[in-house]
């Protein structure tokens, strides 16, 4: 790599480490910086010159180099609200390199705690004033500062937050399993689980309807398990060949899961069962037996959600944007393992 090259991509990392410090702040000392960037102290002294000269830091004989002021060009934060960092895990990681790689400086924030404490870390963010802000509540209630601030709701928008909108097929997911099921035969469908986030819950319970009503069939309530005081009666159902179903589309994997023990439990078979899940759940590999489930793009909604967010920033005036990204239907692969060698 060139020197030059060198030098610029340093140059870059400097300001992105700035962005987050504060007028009057100290630097650590630079041989400490230069371990941290993983450049010599004289590399680290050239991309530091620059911003001595313009202002931004000054050396002080006997103390180091003091933060002076941040110029508009370093307040390029973008931050990601998150409130589920596990989930969103590769949404985060690709969000981050893909700030990076466009010049901004990515910030992730955790958001939990009871409701106090999230308007507390909300408030905090807004009080940053980054260059744009990523929001993935998880359904909680926020009324924010009058802001300009661009923002990006994330899977679903805040009806009290202005902003744009990047989601992924969540009902219309549910509704493909129901048709696929349909077309492999299934006449008679089930609706199975409760370990859900609230308003995913209510989504996929929509296009679980949906889907009988594209396949012109009727919605059998008794067949609709959300909770678990019904477990019993929807359980009993299966031993009426009336009432049992020949698919079962479950709220998530983990609902198949417990689907599946509890048919084991209480000696249901469930070979000829259609099955799905949703959220493609590494637990999967464990089940007794293959299930449909759905892989969400989880790290395509994160490269997707840095361009959006940084396409509003640069472009205020676009129209209003609201996109929403495919998920794939798949069939899970289970580990082959012998419980009693």
């Amino acid at each position: 790599m060139s020197r030059k090259n060198i030098h610029s991509g340093l140059s870059r990392k400097i300001e992105q480490y700035l962005c987050r410090c504060s007028v009057g702040e100290l630097l650590p000392p630079e041989q400490k910086l230069a371990d941290h960037f993983q450049v010599s102290k004289p590399t680290l002294r050239l991309a530091l010159a620059p911003m001595i000269e313009n202002g931004f830091l000054e050396t002080v004989n006997g103390v180091g180099n003091v933060v002076r002021k941040l110029p508009q060009t370093l307040h390029k934060e973008l931050i990601f609200v998150c409130s589920d960092l596990v989930f969103f895990a590769d949404t985060l990681k690709n969000f981050s390199i893909k700030t990076s790689n466009s010049g901004y400086i990515s910030s992730i924030v955790p958001l939990s705690g009871d409701e106090a404490t999230r308007v507390r870390i909300l408030n905090t963010v807004f009080e940053r004033d980054p260059a744009g802000i990523v929001l993935y509540t998880g359904g909680a209630s926020y009324e924010p500062p009058t802001s300009s601030i661009p923002i990006l709701h994330l899977i679903r928008r805040n009806d009290t937050i202005p902003g744009d909108l990047l989601t992924f097929q969540n009902a219309g997911a549910m509704s493909r399993i129901v048709r696929r099921f349909y077309e492999e035969g299934c006449r008679k469908f089930a609706l199975f689980g409760w370990q859900v986030n609230p308003n995913a819950a209510r989504e996929r319970e929509q296009g679980f309807r949906d889907g009988l009503n594209q396949v012109r069939l009727q919605v059998r309530e008794n067949l609709i398990c959300t909770d678990p005081k019904l477990c019993d009666d929807f359980f009993t159902g299966f031993g009426q060949p009336s009432r049992r179903p020949d698919a079962v589309c479950c709220m998530n994997d983990l609902c198949a899961g417990e689907l599946l023990r509890e048919m084991k439990h209480r000696g249901i078979p469930y070979d000829s069962l259609k099955i799905s899940g949703f959220d493609c759940s590494p637990v999967t590999q464990f089940y007794p037996r293959p299930i449909l489930t759905v892989r969400l793009p989880l790290a395509e909604l994160g490269n997707r959600a840095a361009e959006l967010l940084i396409r509003r920033i640069e472009n205020p005036r676009l129209a209003e944007l609201n996109e929403k990204l495919e998920s794939e239907l798949t069939m899970t692969e289970t580990m082959n393992f012998n419980p009693n060698p």
